[in-house]
């Protein structure tokens, strides 16, 4: 009997535990991102006059631009872009270190763009002709002189272009020159100067003269 109540207390002590609360846990409320800028539009910008405070949307403007070939006057010109005397003005603030940066790298990339463009240029031919209607009423295919030497101004102005900005590069009378300074003009001319040396001292017959 004694072994029956026993049981009975063991089993009426665990219905009175009560289970164990759990932990909370803390959320951590994530700040709200931050919206991405848009792209800078002169159209938009077009409202409270040129801006003349830098920001990374207008220098990213400009330098795209430039990289695609735009002169920086045409792109200035254009209603609420900054003036061309702000955005040189912000070139020669060591504050805006930066843009100069990122307006070095778009001069060099506009100046392959305006190199590759000649060959384009060279190779459309689609206005070089054009029809001319006779008093009798036939037609003639006539050449386009005119069109032809204003492609002709367009691909020189452009390889002087990229020759003054880059002579290293695309300059077409650039001397090579090796590690030492010394150019292979040089070179060749001392070797000349050895062969005709030693070409005094044998006659035409091949006959080396004597002493």
């Amino acid at each position: 009997m004694a072994t029956k109540k026993k049981t009975k207390k063991a089993s009426s002590n665990s219905k009175d535990k009560k289970p164990k609360a759990k932990a909370k846990v803390k959320r951590v409320k994530k700040a709200p991102a931050k919206p991405k800028p848009e792209p800078f539009d002169p159209e938009v910008e077009n409202k409270g006059g040129r801006p003349t405070l830098l920001t990374k949307e207008i220098a990213d403007y400009i330098c795209l631009s430039l990289a695609e070939g735009t002169s920086l006057r045409t792109i200035c010109s254009l209603p609420g872009v900054p003036a061309k005397s702000t955005v040189l003005g912000w070139l020669l603030i060591p504050e805006s270190q930066w843009f100069l940066d990122q307006y070095t790298r778009a001069r060099a990339i506009q100046t392959d763009v305006l190199f590759d463009e000649t060959l384009d240029i060279a190779d459309d031919g689609s206005n070089d002709y054009y029809d001319k209607q006779l008093p009798g009423g036939d037609t003639i295919r006539v050449v386009d002189s005119e069109h032809i030497q204003r492609s002709k101004l367009r691909v020189d102005t452009r390889l002087k272009f990229a020759a003054q900005v880059a002579p290293k590069k695309y300059h077409p009378r650039q001397i090579l020159t090796d590690p030492d300074g010394n150019s292979p003009t040089d070179a060749l001319s001392q070797l000349l100067a050895e062969v005709t040396g030693q070409a005094k001292g044998f006659k035409t017959n091949g006959n080396r003269k004597k002493d």
